[in-house]
């Protein structure tokens, strides 16, 4: 995995100061003939507007030991603007990078304008050319997903100007108990995937609820300047 997520982890590293919170999350998907497991990471926060984390889905895989066919959905509700394939070190040693574009109307790039944490709101309506890129991709001859080879799916996200500033209705936000109480989240490390020092404290908590507790975290993952990360290490984000 690591060949084939090299410069990423240069080019974030040579861009990112030391002082600032930087984000990056991947998924690697290990190819059978029976299921793909995701793997999601989240190791600490900006780049944000490159790296999101989010779900993704795969099945049906047919009995051929020559070819692994997938039929990939992903979840469009999350953060998704365009799609990098990275078969990595399989039966045939490859080692490849594939980058694939969300497309909307008219096949212009997908563009989110509004973003609450849980589910993204995208200009255009017909998203779902990406998906089908995605599977064209997976089913190409010339880039068959042989049985052994690993996927890692990188999600970028392509954001509008005012994606920050579209106001965020309660309603919009789905119930769930996660939500209940978000100041024990924040501290409860068994739940947390994120860490993070706060005038000397560590807390440890999930993105999503991050996002919703606090509108500077919600900044960051969006549009990361310099005014967003200060507020936040000088705990005015919690």
């Amino acid at each position: 995995m690591d060949s084939g997520q090299g410069p990423v982890q240069e080019r974030a590293a040579a861009t990112t100061p030391k002082t600032s919170l930087s984000c990056r999350t991947s998924s690697t998907s290990r190819i059978n003939t029976e299921c793909i497991s995701h793997h999601w990471t989240i190791e600490n926060f900006t780049k944000c507007q490159f790296f999101q984390s989010g779900t993704c889905f795969s099945e049906e895989f047919p009995k051929d030991s020559s070819q692994v066919r997938l039929k990939l959905r992903l979840d469009l509700t999350k953060d998704y603007a365009s799609v990098c394939v990275v078969p990595l070190q399989g039966m045939q040693g490859r080692s490849c990078v594939y980058t694939l574009k969300l497309l909307g109307e008219a096949g212009r790039p997908v563009h989110r304008y509004q973003h609450n944490g849980f589910h993204t709101l995208y200009r255009g309506s017909t998203n779902y050319q990406g998906i089908e890129l995605c599977k064209s991709f997976l089913y190409c001859p010339d880039n068959r997903c042989l049985l052994g080879d690993a996927l890692s799916l990188l999600f970028e996200v392509e954001f509008l100007a005012d994606s920050t500033n579209t106001p965020v209705k309660r309603a919009d936000i789905p119930l769930s108990p996660l939500l209940k109480n978000l100041g024990t989240l924040l501290e409860d490390k068994s739940f947390g995937n994120v860490q993070l020092t706060v005038q000397q404290r560590n807390l440890y908590a999930h993105r999503d609820v991050l996002m919703l507790s606090s509108p500077v975290f919600g900044a960051m993952f969006s549009h990361p300047t310099k005014e967003s990360q200060e507020q936040v290490r000088s705990g005015q984000g919690l």
